[in-house]
């Protein structure tokens, strides 16, 4: 009876024991919660203040540069930073970056010591407000560099993008290069996508990456042809050499071919009529787009050569080469071998594929509110 007694005290001295507790935590995180509130209010006066001091003409004082320096170690401070910032316009922005920017080379030197997540969101901030260095200082620059090599990916991709906002295009020359010896996979995506947010003469970008285009390897060329189809650059000449010299692997003779798709060049045409007689797996993409691209060069020839594709055994060529057809406007008359021939495949895949092309461009989508 004795023991029972004692199991039952122990259990109300732990269940009062878990009360306390409870309580105790309560008030400890309201309290937390509050004083990160006040924390961040402070922080956000404080910022705002100084902003308007700046609009007003008169110069930032050493002493908040020295407070914003001890608060931007944190990434939490980072992140409201940044929406303070994207509440003004572009000019103060500026010209608050051009006061406080040296605390940006501290930083830098401190968030080298940092975890990748951390140093990602460094590099963010760095690109997203294209904070550049003093011409002499390299500090931002380097640190971006080092963040080249960290296994975060993020903090790779964020730090590739910034050097490529900034604009640097012997900076942006030089990245393109390290990866090609980095220890870490760099895919087509990630450098096609950092490419485009490169804003300045794009064309002059691409000719001084095209002087030394064989020194990076295969996913950043295929890259640099895909930025350069995207703006549809003047690349005409250089990559129908390319081609004709025939010194560059399948993948990157499919890039060049979907870049005369949009980019009209008569040289091309016959070099394309020529990959569509192409045999065997390895070949496939290849007679695929330039089936697809041929879709841009009205002749004779290109529309013989796309029936002739009708006949491959193949679905995907069969498919592209009708969609092409459709889209050079073929007539009835050049196509009667096909509708009457015994090819009942081949028929029906020209007969859909041109109803499809003349339905959607005679019948315009209607909204319906």
């Amino acid at each position: 009876m004795l023991k029972i007694q004692y199991l039952i005290y122990t259990y109300m001295a732990l269940c009062a024991c878990m009360m306390i507790y409870n309580i105790a935590y309560t008030i400890y995180s309201r309290t937390t919660e509050k004083n990160i509130e006040k924390q961040k209010n402070g922080f956000i006066k404080k910022v705002k203040n100084q902003i308007s001091l700046l609009e007003s003409g008169i110069t930032l004082a050493a002493k908040h540069r020295k407070y914003l320096y001890s608060k931007l170690k944190w990434v939490h401070n980072l992140l409201i930073f940044e929406q303070i910032l994207d509440e003004q316009t572009k000019q103060i922005r500026n010209e608050y970056f051009k006061n406080i920017r040296y605390i940006f080379y501290k930083l830098a030197l401190y968030y080298q010591k940092t975890d990748g997540v951390k140093k990602a969101y460094f590099a963010y901030i760095i690109g997203k407000y294209k904070i550049e260095d003093e011409i002499g200082k390299n500090i931002l620059t380097n640190t971006l560099f080092m963040f080249l090599d960290e296994e975060t990916m993020y903090c790779r991709d964020n730090a590739l993008r910034a050097i490529i906002k900034l604009g640097n295009i012997k900076n942006i020359l030089e990245v393109l290069k390290r990866i090609k010896k980095s220890k870490y996979y760099f895919s087509v995506e990630m450098l096609y996508e950092n490419l485009l947010e490169y804003n300045k003469n794009r064309q002059i970008l691409a000719e001084k990456i095209w002087q030394e285009f064989d020194v990076f390897n295969e996913n950043t060329q295929i890259a640099i042809i895909k930025f350069i189809t995207n703006y549809k650059l003047n690349f005409s000449e250089e990559f129908y050499n390319l081609l004709e010299k025939n010194i560059v692997n399948n993948k990157i003779k499919v890039e060049i071919i979907k870049y005369f798709k949009d980019n009209i060049y008569d040289k091309v045409e016959k070099l394309l009529i020529d990959y569509t007689k192409l045999t065997g797996i390895l070949n496939r993409e290849i007679v695929i787009e330039s089936a697809r691209t041929l879709g841009s060069y009205n002749s004779v020839e290109v529309k013989e050569t796309l029936k002739d594709l009708l006949k491959r055994n193949d679905w995907d060529i069969r498919m592209t080469a009708s969609e092409s057809l459709s889209v050079l406007g073929t007539s009835y008359y050049e196509l009667a071998d096909i509708y009457n021939g015994e090819d009942n495949i081949a028929r029906r895949i020209l007969s859909y594929k041109i109803q499809n092309y003349k339905y959607t461009y005679t019948n315009p989508k209607i909204e319906v509110s």
